[in-house]
């Protein structure tokens, strides 16, 4: 039970959980990132609260379900919307809240296993800090939700072992941990991570310890599985991926690693050293095979050490974490070997790994700074040093982040955006005029329009005879032939060569032009073009 010595402590905790509100709010200063996922989100919370549904409405009036992702996110965005909020303000605020409640939770559950202040601090501070983290809470994405409700399952799980005659505890952090799976299907390594942690580490016998575990699979799994029933009753389909065969399994692999790789070196370096190193390349190998064996040697020491001490949630609260890592991690390689679309694999994917192992080095080091009393202030003082310069650096990375968030804003809210010309083109057309277009979500946050998607730039392989829009497949395409009847527009920005980058590599550019040319220009600027089709090409 927290003593009155730790209340007081935390109120440093929360000054820094404040502070990193702060750093939030200059962040977001022009407003909430917004980008394709988060305008389904807002648009399908606002479409609820509206009485058409959880969903989207399409250009002719058509609705379809909440597509692709689980719906606990924007269900509580509806909920502020219900009382006036708007969704985008919702999303403002409820990331801010998200912020500022996991910055307090990770120095507040480190204050309490460690009964350190100056490590709570540390992991409270490299948290408001981490060039990870701010960038995942400036966007109007289901991440911080979903992180937030993740590890205060683990928080209220460790206080349940601290009282294991208090049931309630299980049953909240299994529904805690559920409602973290019902914001993101990539949580459901939460919930099997603390369902393992009561397996091997709650208080009873093997067979209670088994009954709990299954308890609380079981109750932190209903969330989900009402979501799938009722999806299906409305839908016939959960999933917006295929399951891919064998084939290409090699090449899927070796683009995984090269995207985690990418990823793990954002955790020390900032993105522009990935690609350009103001160093030979060779030392960015070097900096993750360090830091792989570090981390290593700080568990395995970490580990070894705590086995001699009475530090029962200390421990607890490390190996919860490192069975997170391990089982998020896993689960990320599966998904990415195996569907298809491919999952984009990024910092965004591993945000809630990246906090997780941000927070073993501080516990661990702090374990690691009482190894005997000789040399515990020696140790300790090497550890503050390290963990401060740490916190330094990221501090450095993120000011920059943050100065460029606050000068040019994020996703459809940036300058970029709200100067386009061709956007606002687009909202100058006749209402009721039918779009295909490459930005289609973009059209739908800036102008409220509905359109139809370009779909080229879903392909899963290149057009071996790249025809004119309008002369492709039009069975295969209804929103084509819409076009080619003139009954539809085509809206083409400029970010379309980057879309099919993938596809094209360096042919990018002139697949794009070859898309566009011959048709009826109607519109024209610097970012983009409006079309008509023709009958006949002009060549």
């Amino acid at each position: 039970m927290p003593t009155e010595q730790m209340k007081k402590q935390s109120r440093w905790i929360v000054g820094i959980a404040l502070f990193g509100v702060l750093i939030y709010l200059v962040s977001t200063a022009k407003g909430i990132g917004i980008g394709g996922d988060a305008t389904i989100y807002l648009t399908s919370a606002r479409h609820l609260v509206e009485g058409e549904g959880l969903g989207l409405i399409g250009p002719q009036g058509e609705f379809r379900l909440l597509p692709y992702f689980p719906p606990f996110f924007p269900l509580v965005i509806s909920l502020f919307i219900a009382f006036g909020v708007d969704g985008v303000m919702a999303a403002h605020l409820l990331n801010g809240i998200c912020f500022g409640l996991i910055i307090w939770l990770t120095g507040w559950v480190t204050l309490r296993a460690s009964r350190s202040l100056w490590l709570a601090a540390l992991a409270a501070l490299l948290a408001a800090l981490s060039p990870v983290l701010i960038p995942v809470y400036s966007w109007a994405m289901s991440e911080p939700l979903a992180i937030l409700l993740g590890f205060g399952a683990l928080s209220v799980l460790l206080d349940y072992f601290e009282e294991p005659a208090k049931k309630s505890n299980l049953v909240i952090s299994a529904l805690l941990a559920g409602l973290s799976l019902l914001t993101r299907y990539s949580s459901a390594a939460f919930l099997g991570a603390w369902a393992l942690l009561v397996l091997f580490c709650a208080p009873g016998k093997a067979r209670e310890r088994m009954e709990s575990a299954l308890v609380y699979g079981l109750i932190g799994s209903l969330p989900i599985w009402g979501w799938i029933f009722y999806d299906l009753s409305q839908t016939a389909s959960v999933a917006s991926r295929s399951v891919e065969q064998g084939a290409g399994l090699t090449q899927r692999l070796a683009d995984f690693g090269a995207n985690l790789r990418e990823v793990l070196l954002f955790w020390f370096i900032p993105d522009s050293w990935i690609a350009s190193p103001p160093y030979p390349a060779v030392f960015n190998t070097a900096i993750i095979a360090a830091a792989l064996m570090g981390m290593a040697a700080l568990v395995v020491l970490g580990l070894r050490k705590m086995n001699r001490s009475d530090c029962s949630m200390l421990r607890r609260l490390v190996l919860g974490l490192l069975v997170f890592c391990g089982l998020y991690s896993g689960l990320i390689l599966l998904v990415a070997l195996t569907t298809y679309p491919p999952i984009t694999i990024g910092s965004r994917m591993f945000s809630p790994v990246h906090l997780a192992f941000v927070w073993l080095v501080v516990l661990l080091v702090g374990v690691l700074s009482v190894i005997n009393a000789s040399s515990q202030a020696a140790m300790k003082s090497v550890g503050l040093a390290v963990l401060c310069l740490l916190a330094g650096w990221y501090g450095l990375r993120s000011l920059r982040i943050v100065q460029q968030n606050f000068a040019e804003g994020l996703g459809y809210q940036s300058l970029a955006w709200i100067n386009s010309e061709t956007m606002r083109a687009v909202k100058d057309l006749p209402a009721g005029q039918l779009i295909v277009t490459n930005e289609e979500t973009a059209i739908l946050f800036l102008s409220g329009r509905a359109s139809y998607p370009l779909q080229e730039i879903y392909a899963n392989s290149p057009d071996v005879s790249p025809a004119r829009y309008g002369d492709g497949n039009l069975e295969e395409d209804p929103a084509e032939k819409l076009f080619r009847d003139g009954k539809a527009l085509l809206v083409v920005f400029d970010s379309l060569p980057k879309q099919v980058a993938g596809l094209y590599g360096d042919q990018a550019e002139s697949w794009a032009a070859g898309l566009t040319e011959g048709l009826e220009v109607i519109y024209q600027a610097e970012d983009g073009a409006i079309y008509r089709y023709r009958s006949e090409p002009i060549w």
